[in-house]
C-alpha cells in the first residue's frame, strides 16, 4: 500500500482472489489447469496469458475481500498447503514456462527447492509436506512436459518478450522484499538476488552466436 501503489500499471499477473479475466483470455488460454487443483494454478494462468498476448492491468482503486488460506490453512494444520505449493511450481515450470526460460532457469528453480526445504527443516515449518510435494513434482514432470503443446502451442509472442515480464516482474517482487525483515527473510532475498543473476547470466550466454 502507499503512494507508490497508486497509480495504474501493466503488471505480471494477478492472484485468482483478486481478478476479472475476460472470456477471450479463457477461450484461448483454457482456463485455469485443474490438476493444480491450489497454489501457483492463477500464476500459471497469469504466465500463458502473457505467452497469449494478454496482459494485465494493476488496479488501485479496485477493492477485494480476501480471508487467505481459509479452506487449507497456509503455515498451519496438516501441510496441505505448502504440499500443493512446492509440487505445483515444478509442474508450472514443466508445462508453462517459455524454453528459453526453462533452460536458463532449471538449475537455479533446483537450487531454490533445496533451499526452500533445507529452510523448512531448520524453522520445522512441514518439510515433510514439503519433501512430497517436491516428490509428486517430480513424478509429475514427464506428464506436465507432455501438456507443453496444449499450453504454449499457439501463444503469439516470443521468448524475448516473456524475459522482459520475468525480469520486471522480479524487479517489482524486489522492491516488496526491500522492507524491514528478519535475518532468515533477509537471507532468502539475498538467495533470490543470486539466482536471479546466475539466470540472467545463462541467458545472456544462451543468446549469443555460437559459430
Amino acid at each position: 500500500d502507499g503512494p507508490p501503489f497508486a497509480e495504474e500499471r501493466w503488471v505480471f499477473g494477478a492472484p485468482a482472489c483478486a481478478s476479472a479475466y475476460r472470456a477471450e483470455l479463457i477461450r484461448d488460454c483454457g482456463g485455469f489447469d485443474a490438476a493444480m487443483e491450489a497454489y501457483l494454478e492463477d500464476v500459471d494462468l497469469s504466465l500463458r496469458a502473457q505467452a497469449f498476448g494478454f496482459p494485465c492491468l494493476y488496479v488501485p482503486s479496485a477493492r477485494v475481500v480476501h480471508r487467505g488460506s481459509a479452506t487449507y490453512g497456509w503455515g498451519s494444520g496438516s501441510g496441505r498447503a505448502e504440499r500443493l505449493h512446492a509440487r505445483n511450481r515444478l509442474r508450472l515450470f514443466a508445462r508453462s514456462m517459455p524454453r528459453s526460460a526453462l533452460r536458463a532457469g532449471a538449475p537455479a528453480l533446483a537450487v531454490s527447492v533445496a533451499a526452500d526445504l533445507a529452510f523448512r527443516v531448520a524453522r520445522g515449518d512441514h518439510p515433510v509436506p514439503v519433501l512430497r510435494g517436491t516428490i509428486e513434482g517430480v513424478q509429475g514432470l514427464k506428464a506436465a512436459a507432455a501438456g507443453r503443446p496444449a499450453a504454449l502451442g499457439a501463444r503469439r509472442v516470443d521468448d524475448a518478450w516473456i524475459g522482459d515480464i520475468l525480469r520486471d516482474s522480479e524487479a517489482r517482487l524486489l522492491e516488496l522484499a526491500d522492507g524491514p525483515s528478519s535475518g532468515s527473510r533477509r537471507a532468502r532475498v539475498a538467495l533470490a538476488r543470486a539466482l536471479m543473476a546466475w539466470v540472467d547470466r545463462r541467458e545472456r550466454a544462451q543468446a549469443r552466436p555460437r559459430w
